[in-house]
């Protein structure tokens, strides 16, 4: 019996193999900018695509949260689930993070979920359009009308239903969106709303509170994140309270050293942009907290530094164990929670908040995949 069961999972597998489709998939161009609000939407011939969005919100006695909701999109045509090919559970799959930080609580809750794509599968409950940006997973969403966005998610104990509306026009980074990562087809388009109005209400245990605060949105789409010789990356994103914002994309290297193309983009408060690259980049690692689930040793104290602008920036997360696991859809482990900011700009105090994301410390991160089993 057991030689049976070989014997056809040996043939599914090879047939499988076979039906693998050959794809070529879309490549960011850098003579080829983006185009709004269009190129906010869903992208069908670039492999992978995310919407995410991150934030710091407070109720109106003084309980802050932050927030992170992210939705993902990948095209399977290439991909394989033990020989059998991904597509024929789902073409593009999609999944989807919620967490929330209790800050005030000093809780960090998170769930994810995958599902199958509603247009190419008859038992789809994920989609994201073409013609619009409405992006869902189940009853997870995010949708534009008119000029403000509107954002749902729940889990168990917590759910956050939001309205942003832009404090700034969008941010196209690089070149016009083409964001370089590393040479050759490593690039994506990136897209972000810095400075985002959030009003709305988070329920907890059944209870809903007023909330309002700042959020942040980062769109991305491309084929090919990585290279082989990068690991993972830093990623900040930092509010100030002087109108200001900045973000620092650090691409960390196998080898522990960082890579040229890693960059910080200063936001003006008239949405006006300046980039650098490393060489105008220093930083300092100031204290890490390791994982008791993945051993895992982020560095979550940082002292962040761009001398052209005067910038100097100690960033203290509000929690540390801010760590994802996510074993039914990306499989990766990443640490995402909200910072704090002190510091100066152009020889002139400032503070503010943020969010920080540290990918690649458990193993390399060489690109997002999708856990397909169990649709």
């Amino acid at each position: 019996m057991r030689q049976k069961a070989c014997l056809v999972l040996i043939l599914i597998a090879a047939f499988g193999f076979g039906c693998a489709k050959k794809v070529q998939y879309a490549i960011p161009d850098a003579q080829i900018g983006v185009s709004l609000p269009k190129d906010m939407y869903a992208h069908p011939d670039y492999r992978t695509e995310w919407w995410y969005y991150t934030g710091i919100l407070e109720t109106t006695d003084g309980r802050m949260f932050g927030f992170e909701l992210v939705f993902f999109k990948r095209c399977t045509d290439a991909d394989t689930v033990m020989g059998v090919p991904a597509w024929w559970y789902s073409n593009p799959g999609h999944i989807a993070h919620f967490a929330i930080t209790d800050i005030s609580g000093r809780k960090f809750i998170y769930t994810e979920r995958r599902e199958r794509d509603y247009v190419t599968c008859r038992r789809g409950r994920a989609g994201a359009r073409e013609d619009m940006l409405w992006v869902w997973n189940r009853d997870w969403y995010v949708k534009q009308l008119g000029d403000k966005q509107y954002l749902y998610a729940k889990m168990t104990g917590y759910e956050l239903s939001l309205v942003l509306t832009p404090q700034k026009p969008p941010v196209l980074h690089g070149r016009n969106g083409y964001f370089q990562k590393a040479e050759g087809a490593h690039a994506t388009y990136y897209i972000s709303f810095t400075r985002l109005q959030a009003r709305g209400t988070l329920t907890i245990d059944g209870v809903p509170h007023e909330v309002s605060g700042l959020a942040w949105n980062d769109h991305e789409y491309g084929s090919y994140q990585l290279s082989k010789q990068q690991a993972g990356w830093d990623w900040f994103s930092i509010q100030l309270d002087n109108g200001h914002e900045v973000m620092f994309y650090l691409l960390r290297r196998l080898d522990g050293s960082y890579d040229p193309f890693s960059r910080a983009v200063l936001i003006k408060p008239d949405g006006s942009t300046e980039e650098v690259f490393l060489n105008e980049i220093r930083f300092e690692k100031r204290s890490f907290w390791e994982s008791g689930r993945t051993e895992a040793r982020y560095p979550v104290s940082w002292k962040l530094e761009v001398k052209r602008w005067g910038l100097e920036l100690e960033v203290e997360p509000y929690l540390e164990f801010c760590e994802l696991l996510t074993p039914r859809s990306t499989r990766v482990a990443y640490w995402e929670g909200p910072v704090k900011v002190d510091g100066k700009l152009a020889g002139k105090p400032v503070s503010g908040r943020g969010y920080m994301e540290l990918c690649g410390y458990e193993r390399p991160l060489k690109y997002l995949t999708l856990m397909w089993q169990g649709f």
